[in-house]
């Protein structure tokens, strides 16, 4: 064997060791929580609404509603993070969330994602529009937009309508802390949800 031919045999199984020695990128998975150090908004008469309310399957827009957690860097430009999921769907996630959050408020006297032998008087329907991570240079924001609807059932009437677009700066790259922070906002907005239901069905009673 010819010295160049060696050299370029031992060159080739130098490189090759070290691609196989790299270690793959861990994939990791994130979760859209309740925020224990948030303040639930309870009506003062309990249960407020004497009705049994049904959460609608949340619909979230079809770029968002993967396990993918979507970044967006330009207008109408996103891209999805390679190693880095949601751990369910976000409209399963926001199901539970929405369901938990409710039936802490005392707002109705029951809410649940389905029910048996009960006919609810009310529906609320969860519209997702966007939640991402926005950059903007070297700033980076979580972005959640979203609406609620709730709907009396006999009626087909449009009781009350709350929607949200928001955008908070994260302190730093992290994804843990993006996830975080469009959970704290979701609540927040849900704490809204239910303060403008008392006030808008109060008003027409």
């Amino acid at each position: 064997m010819r010295i160049p031919s060696l050299l370029f045999l031992l060159a080739g199984m130098y490189l090759l060791s070290g691609c196989m020695s790299q270690k793959k990128p861990t994939d990791k998975y994130y979760v859209i929580e309740k925020s224990d150090s948030l303040e639930i908004f309870t009506p003062a008469q309990q249960p407020w609404l004497d009705e049994y309310c049904e959460i609608v399957p949340v619909q979230v827009y079809p770029a968002y509603a993967t396990q993918q957690i979507a970044k967006k860097n330009k207008t109408h430009e996103i891209t999805y993070y390679r190693y880095h999921h949601w751990a369910v769907r976000p409209e399963e996630a926001l199901n539970l969330l929405i369901e938990d959050h409710l039936n802490r408020t005392s707002l109705f006297k029951r809410v649940s994602r389905r029910y048996w032998r009960i006919n609810p008087a009310y529906k609320l329907e969860t519209t997702v529009y966007q939640l991402e991570i926005q950059q903007q240079e070297n700033t980076y924001q979580g972005h959640i937009a979203f609406r609620f609807d709730l709907f009396h059932i006999p009626s087909g009437d449009l009781k009350v309508s709350h929607e949200a677009d928001r955008t908070e700066d994260l302190i730093r790259r992290d994804i843990n802390l993006f996830a975080q922070t469009v959970g704290n906002i979701f609540h927040q907005e849900l704490n809204e949800f239910a303060k403008k239901t008392t006030q808008q069905i109060q008003a027409h009673q």
